[in-house]
């Protein structure tokens, strides 16, 4: 997910879902690489 999505971000972590690492990566919507937060689900 892109860094700067704030939103979705905020919803991820109400429902459980937390960070486990971050890379850079091309975004074929943006046409640009971006910041991309990668997250994780417990259980």
């Amino acid at each position: 997910m892109a860094a700067d999505n704030v939103g979705s971000i905020q919803v991820l972590k109400k429902y459980g879902f937390v960070v486990t690492g971050s890379e850079r990566d091309y975004a074929n919507g943006r046409g640009e690489e971006v910041d991309e937060v990668l997250f994780t689900l417990l259980g």
